[in-house]
């Protein structure tokens, strides 16, 4: 079998990994950071739709990814715990929409 060359792509996507690893290992690289604003007010509805969206994903992703597994699945005490964590983050997710602003 030949051997096949790496895609330029590849190649972005190795390069970018080893610059966010110095990054994160506190180096001078490339990267640039932004820095999120200061919250003054954590009760505006941005604020509330960012809670909201980011409960809908995790809520997802658990659901997708641990809940649904066929190992959770094949074991009635997990998939029961598992359901009640799902049942949990939509209960959050409703609340947080319930939730009063400052607006």
């Amino acid at each position: 079998m030949a051997k096949k060359e790496m895609s330029e792509f590849a190649k972005g996507l190795l390069e970018a990994a080893g610059e966010a690893s110095a990054h994160m290992r506190g180096e001078e690289t490339g990267v640039i950071v932004h820095e999120l604003p200061e919250v003054t007010d954590p009760l505006t509805p941005d604020m509330q739709h960012e809670a909201g969206d980011r409960a809908f994903v995790a809520g997802q992703h658990f659901s997708d990814f641990v809940k649904d597994h066929r190992f959770v699945q094949a074991h009635p005490d997990l998939a029961a715990m598992a359901q009640s964590i799902e049942d949990q983050m939509a209960e959050l997710y409703q609340a947080i929409w319930r939730a009063e602003t400052s607006a």
